[in-house]
C-alpha cells in the first residue's frame, strides 16, 4: 500500500486521476483500497482475472487489506467507476485456483438461490471444461445475485451479512494457517467455513 501511494506521488497522479486494477482478488482489494483513500478518493476500474475476483470480489465496494495476521483488518467501501471481465482470462488459472473460486458461487446459491444451487449439479461437466457459455450464466448470475445484497445494503448492516456465509469460521482457519501461504486458497477456506 505505502509503496504503491509513493509510487503515485512521484508520478504526481492528480485527484482526477485513475486506477485500473488488473488481477484477482488481493490486486482488487489493494488497487480498490488505494483509489478509496490517495486524494480522499480517485477513479478505479475493475479487470478481474480469477474465478474469485469476477464472481465476488470485484463486485460490492468492499475494499480490504490484511494487517497483523487479520484477514480485512483495514479496508473501506468504494465503488468502482467499471469493471471489465474477459472469461480468457479463466483459462490461464491452476485448477485449484479456478475451483477455489466458484465455492463463492456456489455459496450464493445455497444462500439465496436453490434453483442455481441444483443447476450447478446439471452443468458441472461443463464447469469442468471451462466452458465459456456455462461460466458467462454462472458469473452473470453472480454479480446479479451479489448486486441484490449490496445494493439496499452496502455498508454491511443487515441483509449483504448473508454473504459473508461460512467466511466466518473460514477466515478463522486460514487466520490459522497464515495469511501468506499456499496451504488453502480463500475459496477452500469458504468451503470448510461451510
Amino acid at each position: 500500500y505505502q509503496l504503491v501511494l509513493q509510487s503515485m506521488t512521484d508520478a504526481q497522479i492528480a485527484r482526477d486521476g485513475l486506477i485500473i486494477s488488473i488481477g484477482g482478488g488481493v490486486i482488487g482489494d489493494l488497487g480498490a483500497f488505494v483509489a478509496s483513500t490517495y486524494q480522499r478518493g480517485i477513479d478505479l476500474i475493475h479487470v478481474p482475472t480469477t474465478t474469485t475476483s469476477m464472481l465476488d470480489s470485484a463486485v460490492g465496494g468492499k475494499t480490504g487489506l490484511n494487517h497483523l495476521d487479520q484477514v480485512n483488518l483495514i479496508g473501506t467501501y468504494f465503488n468502482p467507476k467499471a469493471i471489465f471481465m474477459d472469461l480468457r482470462f479463466l483459462t490461464t488459472l491452476s485448477e485449484r485456483d479456478y475451483y477455489s473460486g466458484l465455492c463463492e458461487a456456489i455459496k450464493m446459491s445455497i444462500t439465496s438461490d436453490a434453483e442455481m444451487f441444483y443447476r450447478f449439479q446439471e452443468i458441472k461437466e461443463s464447469v469442468k471444461m471451462r466452458d465459456f457459455q456455462i461460466l458467462e450464466e454462472i458469473i452473470y448470475w453472480s454479480v446479479l445475485t451479489k448486486l441484490k445484497h449490496v445494493s439496499s445494503d452496502f455498508k454491511e448492516k443487515s441483509i449483504r451479512l448473508i454473504l459473508n456465509y461460512g467466511h466466518t469460521f473460514g477466515q478463522a482457519i486460514e487466520t490459522y494457517y497464515g495469511l501468506y501461504q499456499d496451504k488453502l486458497k480463500h475459496g477452500e477456506a469458504v468451503s470448510l467455513g461451510i
